[in-house]
């Protein structure tokens, strides 16, 4: 993914994982997931 996805789904809780994520969904997929507040894909537009 080099653009900014599709849709991004902030504040996720997960199944036997602590703390808050997000979701980037990218042609109907999903892309990354990765924790709130943690800005590891440069290349998005936040």
């Amino acid at each position: 993914m080099t653009a900014a996805p599709l849709w991004l789904i902030q504040n996720v809780r997960l199944a036997d994982r602590d703390g808050l994520w997000q979701i980037a969904i990218d042609k109907g997929r999903f892309g990354a997931i990765t924790p709130m507040g943690r800005r590891t894909m440069k290349s998005y537009e936040y």
